[in-house]
């Protein structure tokens, strides 16, 4: 994902928010109480989920022309969200992942818990199939192996010191 195609889907959320809807995506943001978890970055769209400080979570695509998100916020008003503005300033703020090479690279996907945190680590996947996934879905070619073994042989726990 080049970075020009990133600033045209963004512009789009960051132009049309209200400015009170844009202080609390910043708010949010800083202190903690909006936390995004990019589940698809291409050239045509961003896709997110994102959690608000209760716990709710919420869908949101980015694309050229529509910005949508799944909260009441949103669906009713019509306008963007502090969740469509709040994904657009972390993908802006985010360090981009490197693109891979080949093409095998490219249908690769990575395995992740449902509180974002990918199996083998990858800190900026492209592509993730959030758990629950299926026993047969670890022998697919396309998952990433680090995560299968991850899966497959997860790491005791470290014992803490009382």
């Amino acid at each position: 994902m080049t970075l020009s195609s990133i600033h045209s889907l963004v512009l789009t959320a960051v132009q049309n928010v209200a400015a009170d809807r844009l202080q609390k995506a910043v708010c949010g943001l800083a202190d903690g109480s909006l936390v995004v978890t990019l589940t698809r970055q291409s050239d045509d769209e961003i896709r997110a989920l994102v959690k608000n400080g209760d716990g709710k979570e919420y869908g949101v695509t980015l694309t050229e022309s529509l910005t949508t998100c799944s909260c009441k916020d949103a669906l009713y008003r019509g306008g963007v969200c502090k969740h469509a503005v709040g994904v657009a300033l972390h993908v802006l703020r985010a360090p981009q992942p490197k693109r891979a090479t080949t093409a095998s690279q490219f249908l690769s996907f990575h395995l992740m818990w449902r509180d974002g945190i990918v199996l083998c680590g990858e800190s900026h996947p492209d592509r993730v199939q959030v758990w629950p996934w299926t026993q047969g879905m670890l022998s697919w070619p396309e998952v990433c192996p680090s995560c299968v073994t991850a899966y497959q042989h997860p790491k005791p726990a470290i014992a803490r010191a009382a």
